[in-house]
């Protein structure tokens, strides 16, 4: 049974912060449709952690994170 517990634990531990997960699905997203749209070489100075730092710091609620990124990005 300690076993069990301990795997769990472990596990918890080590899955990412799911509002973390969204945002990085997001910037993905935003990726992906920027590099098709324009050059695709900018986006790889784009960093994610420091957006979501900046998020997180603006306190801007995760339902608006996706419009937030757009509109990020337009302006690159």
């Amino acid at each position: 049974m300690a076993d069990q517990t301990e795997d769990i634990v472990q596990e918890f531990e080590m899955r990412r912060d799911p509002e973390e997960e969204y945002f990085m699905l997001a910037v993905l997203a935003n990726k992906m449709i920027h590099s098709e749209e324009h050059d695709p070489e900018y986006v790889y100075e784009i960093n994610a952690k420091k957006l979501f730092a900046q998020v997180k710091s603006l306190k801007i609620p995760f339902h608006r994170w996706y419009q937030w990124l757009e509109t990020r990005f337009a302006h690159l």
